[in-house]
């Protein structure tokens, strides 16, 4: 009886000692350890939420994360911010029915462009391409948002610069009165959305700079170069130096005819008389074509006459044998167009530009309209790669050529051929080479020095 009422008494003190458990408190609402937030692009920075009360969070739902604009940042399953992009949004941090935001901005960093919305902001057309005399042009406004346009550069401006539905706008463009084309942009903005008119504007026609000096072909004797290639009017029957130095005639010399009503430049050994005559080695029993001196005939811009074509011996020796020869000579690009530079013997590089001698690559030294200008104002020559026609394909060539052909008047003891001056980067080299008569190739022809 005394160890029964001993574990009664034990019994009874444990009973005393316990209470019911007691109930979560209730969820009221929620917030944010930041309620604004301003970041720098590629940070991180971690949001808490706090209860209220805060005994009520370890009966809460599990809290959610939201962006309002992920490509400005990005929050993680546990609240974890990252920047992203300069601009503004929203965190949003849901638990059960409550809700908490954090307003976020991104300070640093490049604003991204969001492209237009054919359904609620469009501009067409997207390019204007002008001639350096300018001119005005239209643009279509498709929106349902006001919109706003900018132009970038004074040149051009449009009217009306902003408005809040479709429209049809004016692009002025004015006239460019310098010898390089330029570009700029209008920048329109739509709510989020932003569109790009490119607007481009030509150059100014060139007039030619080329001031000849002398080059050596021989211990004695100097030549001075032709503004261009010699080009024929075949209707016409004229002829003509090339009014820039990097011109030719391309696709068009696959037109030979004493009908064609255009110019050419690619000429049969020997047909100086007969420009559209395909040449020796095509009709050998009823013509040999021997007329070699391009230079006997009257060309138009020519200033006079004493013009002709050299033989093998004068080119090697501009070439390859004058003094400091390997260092007045590289393959070039100009305006675009391949091509070999031959400097005259007293060579002064003009300020502003940079000439890399012996150069095979045409990319090695390459120029522009106006940096061209000074160069043959110091009496630099340039031979275009042309290419060359072969009279019985008659290929249609044109565009940027890899290689270079020019007539002597030297034939080379063999009724089928001549010599002619030969360059490419496939050969790595310009020099003396031998090409059937019949093929059609380029004619740059000189005047003595005295």
């Amino acid at each position: 009886m005394k160890k029964l009422s001993i574990l009664v008494i034990v019994a009874a003190v444990v009973l005393a000692g316990c209470t019911p458990a007691e109930t979560p408190k209730e969820l009221k609402g929620i917030s944010l350890n930041k309620q604004t937030l301003e970041m720098d692009m590629g940070d991180s920075f971690q949001l808490i939420v706090l209860y209220e009360p805060e005994e009520a969070e370890d009966g809460a739902p599990a809290v959610t994360w939201q962006c309002t604009q992920e490509r400005v940042a990005t929050v993680s399953p546990n609240g974890r911010v990252e920047a992203k992009q300069k601009g503004k949004a929203t965190i949003v941090a849901t638990c059960g029915k409550f809700t908490a935001e954090c307003k976020l901005e991104v300070v640093t960093g490049s604003t991204p462009v969001i492209p237009p919305d054919p359904d609620k902001f469009n501009v067409t057309p997207t390019e204007i391409n002008a001639p350096a005399a300018g001119g005005t042009y239209t643009l279509n406004v498709t929106s349902t948002l006001a919109w706003n346009a900018v132009c970038g550069e004074s040149w051009a401006s449009v009217s009306p610069e902003n408005g809040d539905g479709d429209a049809k706008l004016t692009v002025t463009v004015e006239a460019n009165e310098a010898e390089t084309a330029d570009e700029q942009n209008i920048t329109f903005t739509a709510g989020e959305f932003t569109a790009f008119v490119t607007i481009r504007r030509g150059a100014q026609a060139v007039v030619s700079k080329y001031v000849a000096k002398p080059f050596s072909i021989s211990d004695k004797q100097k030549v001075v170069f032709s503004q261009g290639n010699l080009q024929y009017h075949c209707k016409d029957q004229k002829w003509r130096f090339a009014e820039q130095q990097y011109d030719f005639a391309g696709k068009n010399n696959r037109d030979i005819s004493a009908t064609y009503d255009g110019w050419i430049d690619l000429f049969s050994w020997g047909t100086g008389d007969d420009p559209t005559f395909l040449g020796a080695g095509v009709d050998e029993a009823n013509r040999k074509a021997t007329f070699a001196d391009w230079g006997n005939n009257t060309i138009s811009n020519g200033n006079g006459s004493g013009w002709y074509t050299m033989n093998d011996t004068c080119w090697k020796y501009i070439i390859s044998e004058r003094v400091n020869a390997a260092s007045l000579k590289g393959f070039a690009m100009v305006n675009g167009v391949n091509g070999c530079v031959l400097l005259p013997d007293q060579w002064e590089q003009p300020e502003a530009t940079t000439f890399t001698a012996g150069a095979i690559k045409y990319t090695d030294n390459q120029y522009s309209v106006s940096e061209w200008g000074k160069m043959e104002a110091a009496g630099a020559v340039f031979l275009p790669a042309a290419e060359s026609r072969d009279v019985r394909a008659l290929t249609d060539k044109d565009g940027i050529f890899s290689s270079g052909w020019y007539w002597t008047n030297s034939p080379n003891g063999y009724d089928c051929c001549a010599y002619m001056v030969y360059f490419s980067e496939e050969a790595g080299r310009i020099g003396i080479n031998s090409s059937g008569r019949s093929y059609g190739h380029t004619v740059r022809l000189v005047k003595s020095s005295y």
